[in-house]
């Protein structure tokens, strides 16, 4: 029987690394590359990479090659233990409850509505502590309107 394995190899390594791209709005068009970083060098534009790329002493990256560094399957001899079970607690009650038809979860001392639509993805409403309203509506589009301004990470 042939062995599985799973492989964490990168695939085509030999091309860009890492693309720096300013994608704020939602029209495609108004998007750009701002900067490519290639082989630890940071060209400001596709132009540049490419004019420095025609170079005779441009240093290409290889082309990542398998091998065992690359596999996640077992190597040597089980650990004591390895072949059971993980332990499980066993839960006595339920902390939550979920009410389907109104899409309402409590759980411990939370209580809140859940939403979902296609442009917004998943939403909380009324999130309340100890009934306590303490968020009126919490969803991912309120944290992308923060992580799609212009900022330098490097």
């Amino acid at each position: 029987m042939a062995e599985i394995r799973y492989c964490v190899l990168p695939v085509n390594t030999f091309t860009l690394k890492l693309n720096f791209a300013d994608i704020t709005g939602r029209d495609p068009k108004g998007w750009s590359c701002t900067g490519v970083l290639y082989n630890n060098i940071f060209y400001e534009t596709t132009s540049d990479l490419r004019t420095a790329w025609e170079k005779p002493d441009f240093v290409r990256n290889t082309k990542a090659l398998d091998g065992e560094f690359g596999a996640s399957s077992r190597r040597g001899d089980d650990l004591p233990y390895e072949e059971m079970p993980v332990p499980a607690s066993v839960a006595t009650a339920q902390r939550y409850a979920v009410d389907r038809a109104n899409n309402y979860v409590s759980w411990m001392d939370f209580t809140f509505y859940l939403g979902f639509d296609r442009d917004n993805g998943l939403r909380f409403h009324n999130l309340k502590y100890k009934n306590e309203r303490i968020i009126y509506e919490l969803g991912m589009f309120s944290m992308l309107d923060l992580k799609s301004k212009h900022t330098h990470l490097f």
